[in-house]
């Protein structure tokens, strides 16, 4: 479901109807870190439209302000 047919990671566009408090808790634990006031998820395998997607998830459901920031690793 979170694959396309070349095994590239995507967004389903209903993402939101699986996104629970419990499984953003495992996201949370698994690709997410604290970094001053801030709280970022490990998103760059995602194109900006899907990242925005994520955002907006995260803002309908569960109240969150959210953002999207480019991060490079310096490469």
């Amino acid at each position: 479901m979170f694959y396309d047919s070349t095994g590239h990671k995507i967004i389903p566009l209903n993402s939101a109807e699986f996104l629970t408090e419990r499984s953003l808790a495992y996201w949370v634990m698994d690709d997410g870190y604290k970094s001053g006031k801030g709280f970022f998820f490990f998103t760059e395998s995602f194109t900006l439209t899907e990242n925005q997607i994520l955002a907006s998830i995260l803002k309908n459901k569960f109240n969150l302000n959210c953002g999207v920031h480019k991060h490079t690793n310096g490469l």
